[in-house]
């Protein structure tokens, strides 16, 4: 028999229309919203299914589907979805298996495969342009998945205000997270013009992880890491000619030195943003600190596995900023400063401050 038939065989024995069968599919959500985005980016690939008499409808009622609660999800508190094209979410909380809440931590993706308690695949998809002031935000999320060797890729778009230099440090940083954590952490860069065709690659990605977790095809699963294996090999390529000719020296957000790299968070205590940002100005700050870890310091999969001395220094703000005090438990501020989250080896304030 051959692999496609007995595709067919399988997904008709599991998929007939009439079977009510409880898929070991599990599927963790940023929001309803990206749930929806979730089933869109599938119906891409429709034929992956509907060619061998499946319907992906099925394959979505009859699986568990959960939303994030917006403030606790790192407690893995989420809302089960209970329609995933109606956005229609329960008001009734429940907890997430430790494995899902753990790749919360540095914040959300925007969806996260599992197959029951199992993370598979963790996914970011943004429209957000890939530059200066955004070229590592999301970068935390997709290393934590990678930490704890769960394969993770982002669908990132970039355009002409985005330049050489920026694609390389990102690259490698993802190229770098691959190595380090024998994981795939991959980046499907798109502009306008190329769009769908990337999405396109994470709906192949997507529907083959499917296809194992919802009928154990091993060949669907083997076809799946070989494919971002692959992607991760055209990053490694693309960031061995950028990043080698844009090195991150001179840069003003940072100093290098044999034994330390300094990162400067150069927020000022007049800024707005403190008032009408629930971040505060914090933002780019904890990516571009895993960013200068990963690309200057970082050789193993621990923390401690670093050739140089990692260090975050405010250069305008004081240990008893006011903001600080009133928010101690906003995520970007933890990473940057608290003992036991904060990505680097040591804090500093501003030079005289207590």
């Amino acid at each position: 028999m051959t692999i496609d038939l007995i595709r067919q065989h399988k997904l008709s024995h599991f998929f007939g229309e009439d079977d009510k069968t409880t898929f070991p599919l599990t599927l963790w959500f940023d929001s309803a919203k990206e749930g929806k985005d979730f089933a869109n980016l599938l119906m891409r690939n429709r034929d992956h299914f509907t060619c061998a008499g499946a319907n992906l409808g099925n394959i979505l009622d009859s699986s568990l589907k959960y939303v994030k609660h917006k403030t606790d999800y790192r407690k893995g508190v989420y809302w089960p979805l209970v329609d995933i094209h109606k956005m229609r979410v329960l008001d009734s909380k429940i907890i997430a298996p430790h494995s899902i809440t753990e790749l919360s931590q540095w914040q959300h993706h925007d969806f996260v495969i599992a197959k029951n308690q199992d993370p598979m695949f963790a996914v970011e998809v943004t429209e957000h342009i890939l530059t200066w002031n955004n070229v590592a935000q999301r970068l935390p999320r997709m290393v934590l998945s990678a930490s704890n060797t769960v394969p993770s890729a982002i669908l990132q778009k970039f355009n002409e205000k985005t330049t050489d230099k920026h694609k390389g440090w990102f690259l490698q940083a993802f190229s770098k997270s691959s190595e380090i954590f024998k994981t795939p952490c991959v980046a499907l860069m798109f502009k306008e013009d190329n769009r769908e065709d990337q999405a396109k690659v994470l709906s192949d990605l997507s529907c083959d992880l499917l296809e194992y977790i919802c009928y154990d095809s091993t060949e669907a699963l083997k076809r799946m890491n070989e494919h971002l294996w692959s992607i991760a090999e055209d990053n490694q390529k693309v960031a061995n000619k950028l990043y080698a000719a844009n090195p991150l020296l001179p840069c003003k957000w940072l100093t290098i030195t044999p034994e330390e790299v300094r990162v400067f968070i150069g927020v000022r205590p007049e800024d707005s943003m403190w008032n009408t940002k629930g971040t505060g100005g914090l933002d780019p700050y904890p990516g571009l600190v895993l960013l200068a870890d990963m690309l200057l310091c970082r050789t193993g999969p621990k923390r401690t596995d670093r050739s140089r001395k990692l260090v975050v220094e405010f250069k305008n703000l004081k240990r008893d900023f006011w903001w600080f005090a009133k928010y101690p438990d906003e995520l970007y501020l933890q990473l940057l400063i608290d003992k036991d989250k904060r990505i680097a080896d040591e804090v500093v304030f501003k030079r005289g401050s207590a």
